[in-house]
């Protein structure tokens, strides 16, 4: 047993060193992607300088390692438990006396403190940096861009392009995803953003290519006042674009999501996208421990087998059907095809099922 203690302790020690050189590797690869992505977008726009594209990649570089750490885990476990064989390690502590799932102990612990530290700290500082990617890249390459916002005071909607009057739109409540609005304060602004007349109204509903808002009172600049039975307001917005105004949900902090996800209940919004965000990274580090169980069955399989050559082309596999299946699983929770938690949940338990059944089978074998 002090033989097994030990050696988890200095497994731990290893899994980490070749989890963390994994996934700077990965961090730099992905890294040289984006920028070759950024430099494309970004052509023909002379007026975005190298020093932009920097900022965005900067900026971007922490939600990056959000996306491939499960990749790092995975590759990271399939090379420590090579290396393992590789050096008949496992063999002498299976002779000691040794299961595969005191093996496992050490690799799956230092799995899941990972995935808390992912959890707790690493998504925080994402989301924060997130934000700043999203302004920021407005201002580079769509300046018009509608914005919806939460808070205290109600909902706040700024509209405004091309063919559409420039506009902050205020509201208390909203109800039918964004397509009626209630207690609703326009603010219209001229070219140059200058404030033109206010607005109030009962409410305001989203008609094709226009708000029509009902009951509406008219200041003006200059303090004249006047009302009208019905007032026409031309936007470009739909449905679905209000729906899509709202932050990214990687751009909402772990700590923030529950508040987030209640004010938009409240507000009368579909919420579930955020919900779907909030059980996938509570969900998190279960997901890496099961990946790190799946990468130990096709190491040791593939060692009865003798078919240590293909290791890793069957990690990547391995890798590539969970990444398509949670994406696919996802992709139903957000058309309402499966409750939003079950979608995020999902994943995690049936991998970590079809790692546990094989596993039990080779130590019964």
């Amino acid at each position: 047993m002090f033989i097994v203690s030990t050696m988890q302790w200095h497994y731990a020690k290893q899994f980490t060193k070749i989890f963390v050189w994994t996934l700077l590797g990965l961090f730099v690869i992905v890294s040289l992607i984006d920028m070759i992505e950024l430099l494309r977008r970004t052509g023909g726009r002379n007026y975005i300088g190298f020093n932009d594209i920097a900022v965005l990649l900067a900026y971007k570089l922490w939600n990056m390692m959000n996306e491939i750490l499960p990749f790092a885990v995975l590759l990271g476990a399939l090379v420590f438990f090579w290396r393992k064989i590789k050096h008949n390690e496992l063999t002498a502590l299976r002779a000691a006396g040794a299961t595969p799932l005191q093996i496992l102990i050490a690799p799956l612990v230092a799995t899941f403190l990972i995935g808390l530290v992912q959890l707790l700290i690493i998504s925080h500082i994402a989301a924060n940096f997130t934000v700043k990617y999203d302004n920021f890249e407005r201002s580079l390459f769509d300046e018009n861009r509608n914005q919806l916002s939460l808070g205290q005071t109600g909902i706040w909607l700024r509209q405004g392009g091309e063919n559409t009057h420039k506009a902050i739109i205020s509201a208390k409540k909203a109800e039918f995803s964004g397509k009626k609005l209630s207690d609703v304060t326009v603010f219209l602004l001229d070219e140059n953003s200058q404030f033109l007349r206010r607005v109030e109204a009962n409410t305001a509903l989203l008609r094709n290519g226009y708000w029509l808002l009902r009951e509406a009172r008219i200041l003006d600049g200059e303090g004249g006042e006047h009302k009208q039975n019905t007032f026409l307001l031309e936007t470009s917005l739909t449905e679905e674009k209000i729906e899509n105004s709202f932050s990214n949900p990687e751009a909402i902090s772990f700590w923030e999501l529950p508040t987030f996800i209640e004010s938009l209940r409240q507000s009368g919004f579909n919420a579930v996208q955020y919900r779907l965000q909030f059980h996938k990274l509570l969900s998190q580090p279960f997901f890496l421990m099961a990946i790190t169980l799946i990468a130990s069955v096709i190491v040791f399989r593939a060692n009865r087998r003798g078919q240590n050559s293909h290791i890793i082309l069957l990690g990547l596999a391995a890798g590539f059907v969970l990444y398509f299946s949670n994406r696919l699983i996802q992709a139903l929770g957000l058309t309402g095809g499966l409750p939003a938690e079950l979608a995020a949940w999902i994943p995690t338990v049936a991998a970590c099922s079809i790692g546990l059944a094989f596993l039990l089978h080779l130590e019964e074998a």
